[in-house]
């Protein structure tokens, strides 16, 4: 990973960002050992990486424009050796669902061969969607991100993974 470039995309003046952060929580611990399975895989861990810009409603679509171009430099200059995302590997465990981040999604960001359910579920993803097709045959309860139903249950929405 490109430490040195998230570091200088974090110190570098932020040229009109209403506010930037990165957080490094701590993982590791009894976090890693949950008492049952759950639907957050990554349990190799001992820190968890996110980027975060914010701004005002009433800025220019420009500005905003000028927001989404910072957090996408420099998370794609972090992940730089495994086409932009956090590939599972020896360096990463994925990405945490709980720090979404829709451009998964989209082919010509995510470059890796790893699709977006793969870096948030890991191995889980086969048994969320057979939970998901008990649960929500109808993908009533969806987003973006959320998971997918299985071949053949007819939802009410276009896929949500399509997008």
């Amino acid at each position: 990973m490109g430490r040195r470039d998230a570091q200088d995309g974090l110190t570098a003046d932020p040229g009109g960002l209403t506010a930037r952060a990165s957080g490094v929580p701590p993982a590791g611990g009894a976090i890693n050992r949950p008492p049952r399975d759950t639907a957050v895989p990554q349990r190799d861990s001992v820190l968890k990486l996110q980027f975060q810009v914010y701004w005002k409603r009433v800025e220019k679509e420009s500005d905003v424009d000028g927001h989404i171009t910072w957090i996408r430099d420099i998370y794609r200059k972090t992940f730089a050796s495994t086409g932009g995302v956090p590939v599972i590997g020896d360096a990463t465990d994925g990405c945490y669902i709980n720090y979404p981040d829709a451009v998964l999604n989209d082919p010509s960001w995510n470059r890796s061969e790893d699709r977006w359910s793969k870096l948030y579920y890991k191995d889980s993803y086969p048994r969320l969607r057979r939970v998901k097709e008990r649960w929500d045959p109808l993908d009533v309860f969806r987003h973006r991100q959320s998971v997918e139903p299985t071949a053949g249950t007819s939802g009410f929405g276009s896929d949500p993974g399509s997008s």
